[in-house]
């Protein structure tokens, strides 16, 4: 897979890509967002109004917390599985949930959950793009 790199900001540009996120108890209740792929990143986080616009009950997940995206004050974060569509190809991941994000920033995609998934992921700047080589068995 390959992905376009997106301009964040005049002449700024991040390896940024639409994903969907499915319920995996309603997969027709989905949401399309855009998330970074952040090396630096433990797992995949994103606004809880994504969850709960696809119907999950972020009290049901398995509570932890974050400190890195959030300038080192320690955020409660609500970790649930769900279905991640990324160019066509779905993965049932665990995704975790921050209420204190706000639905505007791009979700992350991180080590677990994402990086985990395939056999590389290659960032090309001067080209702006990413290429996702999945496992093969």
């Amino acid at each position: 897979m390959k992905f376009r790199y997106k301009e964040v900001a005049l002449g700024v540009f991040s390896p940024i890509i639409r994903v969907a996120i499915k319920n995996p108890k309603d997969t027709g209740r989905h949401i399309e967002c855009h998330a970074l792929i952040d090396s630096g990143a433990d797992m995949n986080l994103f606004s809880s109004d994504i969850a709960e616009a696809i119907g999950l009950d972020l009290e049901s997940g398995k509570k932890g917390t974050v400190s890195g995206i959030t300038a080192g004050e320690s955020q409660a974060t609500y970790t649930i599985p769900v279905i991640l569509s990324v160019g066509g190809w779905e993965y049932r991941v665990d995704m975790s949930f921050m209420k204190t994000l706000s639905r505007n920033v791009h979700g992350l995609l991180g080590q677990k959950g994402f990086f985990d998934l395939f056999h590389s992921i290659t960032f090309d700047y001067p080209k702006q793009e990413v290429i996702i080589k999945a496992i093969t068995a």
